[in-house]
């Protein structure tokens, strides 16, 4: 049960940071566990941050 919580709360944490660049969504996300010594796991989150739009709004930018 702790794993998943400080998994919840590492993609809290990474999604305010991509919030902070500028960006809506987060794609590609990957979780590593490091386990270092006795009872202590890490968790290790990555991911790509980007922006989203909707493809009708693409289109008529790309007509103008």
């Amino acid at each position: 049960m702790r794993i998943m919580r400080k998994k919840a709360i590492r993609v809290f944490k990474l999604a305010e940071k991509a919030d902070k660049l500028g960006a809506n969504a987060l794609i590609g996300m990957n979780f590593n566990y490091v386990n270092f010594t006795g009872n202590i796991i890490g968790v290790v989150i990555n991911a790509t941050a980007v922006v989203v739009q909707p493809v009708s709004y693409m289109a008529s930018n790309k007509l103008k």
